[in-house]
Formats: C-alpha cells, sequence, structure tokens
C-alpha cells in the first residue's frame, strides 16, 4: 500500500482535492493531467476531539433525472479493496437536497466491486482497470438529485487507503414516451351529490362531483391539469390527481384532462358533461 507518514506533503490533503499529476510523485490521473483525490489521515491540523477520524464529501450540483428513462453513473476509481481496510468509500444519493442520502455503493468492503488487482505494485487495488458503473435508474422521474462521494473512517484499527476519482460521467436515455392518462369519474352516467345513480349515453352531473384522473408514466407524473372549455380550473401534481367540481353551473362543458411528465411530454383526454346546479 502507498505510504506517505514518512514525509508531509502538502498535496496528500485527509480532505477532497483537485490533485494535479505535477504536484505528485504519483500519476493518479485515468486521463488528462488531475483527479479527485482524498488521502488518509494521520489527524494532523485536526482538532484532538477528531484526530485521525474523517468524513469526506465529494457532492455533485443538483440534477435533474426528471426528463430521463435510465441513468447510469460511470466513473474511473483507483481504491484498495482488502479485507484489512477500514476506510469506507461510498457512492450515496440524496433525493432531498442532501438532507437525507442512500447508498448505492460500498467499494471497498462489497464484494462486487473488488475488481481488478493485476497491475504490478497495485494488487488488490482498482488501479483503473475496471470503470466503476452504477445504475441509477430507480431515481429517474426525479428533478433534483445529488451523488456524493464519501470516504469516511471512524478510527478503528487497520488499514487507510487514498481514494481517487476520474472521468465521472452521467448518462441518460431521454423519455420521449408520453403519459398515459384517462378519466376515470365522471363517466356516462347520471351522478347526483357525486354518485353515480343510473348509466345514461351522457355524463350528466347535478350538484358537485369529484373528478378523478389515473395516469401513469414510464418515469414520473409531473402533474395533470384540470380544464372547462379549454380554461385551466385546477393542477395537481400528486397522485392520486382529483379536483373537486363543486361550482353551480348550468349547460354543457368540455371537461379535459392534459398529463404532462418531468420531460415534457403530455397526453389528455376530454369528455362532455352536461352540469345542472
Amino acid at each position: 500500500m502507498v505510504s506517505v507518514k514518512a514525509t508531509r506533503v502538502e498535496w496528500a490533503t485527509h480532505y477532497w482535492n483537485d490533485l494535479r499529476d505535477e504536484e505528485s510523485f504519483y500519476h493518479l490521473s485515468q486521463s488528462g493531467s488531475s483527479s479527485a483525490c482524498v488521502w488518509w489521515s494521520d489527524g494532523y491540523g485536526e482538532a484532538s476531539d477528531v484526530g485521525i477520524r474523517q468524513d469526506e464529501w465529494l457532492i455533485t450540483p443538483e440534477l435533474d433525472f426528471s426528463m430521463y428513462t435510465s441513468v447510469n453513473l460511470t466513473f474511473w476509481s483507483v481504491y484498495y479493496w482488502n479485507s484489512t481496510c477500514r476506510n469506507y468509500d461510498y457512492v450515496k444519493v440524496s433525493t432531498d437536497g442532501g438532507e437525507t442520502w442512500e447508498t448505492v455503493a460500498d467499494l471497498v468492503h462489497d464484494e462486487k466491486w473488488q475488481l481488478g488487482g493485476e497491475d504490478e505494485g497495485w494488487e488488490e487495488w482498482n488501479h483503473y482497470e475496471h470503470p466503476i458503473v452504477i445504475d441509477l435508474s430507480k431515481y429517474v422521474g426525479e428533478p433534483s438529485v445529488k451523488i456524493a462521494w464519501n470516504y469516511n473512517f471512524t478510527g478503528e484499527e487497520g488499514h487507510c487507503a487514498i481514494w481517487v476519482i476520474d472521468d465521472v460521467e452521467i448518462k441518460g436515455m431521454p423519455d420521449t414516451t408520453p403519459p398515459s392518462v384517462s378519466i376515470e369519474k365522471p363517466k356516462n352516467a347520471i351522478y347526483i351529490g357525486g354518485n353515480a345513480l343510473i348509466p345514461f349515453p351522457i355524463t350528466v352531473v347535478i350538484g358537485k362531483v369529484n373528478v378523478t384522473v389515473n395516469a401513469t408514466d414510464d418515469s414520473k407524473v409531473k402533474q395533470v391539469e384540470f380544464q372547462l372549455n379549454n380554461e385551466t380550473v385546477h393542477v395537481d401534481d400528486s397522485a392520486p390527481f382529483t379536483w373537486t367540481w363543486d361550482k353551480i353551473q348550468f349547460g354543457a362543458f368540455k371537461l379535459k384532462v392534459i398529463a404532462s411528465d418531468g420531460a415534457g411530454n403530455t397526453a389528455s383526454e376530454e369528455i362532455l358533461v352536461m352540469k345542472l346546479f
């Protein structure tokens, strides 16, 4: 395992740093001339209650996954996965602005990521031999996603190692499929007090009725817009999609609903309703 403890150097930081190859005596970038790198801590410069413990975060800006049907995160990395290693190299995802995080990969301790080790001098390391590819499709439809690389060490006995990240790519499959939408209530029947009494060739509503819509999408339905005679009367952005039509009105109305997803795809359905009271 690489060690720099004998000689402290400024570029071997125990927080995430944009490390340039020309600054160090290791060429640690996958391509170009720099990489994101964090080294283990010997406690230098830290408060006594922190010591050698580390909790270092490298976080992306907010990303919009609402316009995709699938998303993959790919990056190249250098990390040590020997069983004696006590640091954790977590990849995490947040959909609430960083308030909470879900771990999607533990590169050091999950056998799935024990890759590489064939390079001389880098046994039990993934020394840029295999890219890290993580399927993030469970987060499609989310308008605000953050991805983090969290280097964590609690101070327990054992080895610690550097972690290097380079050439990060986030690729999504664009969503070109519109949602499906249907008016579930009212249908062809006579409604009194919101309840269907008998089937009827047309839709007749006496009094108020709760207009109910079923809308689904490959990723996520962003909103359902309710219109009467082409004028918007309500917008609902979460299921169940409903609107209470309780205004006293008389006449024939075109009731139209429009479902939209995060990519801007739309679908609509409309019916003719006779409204009395």
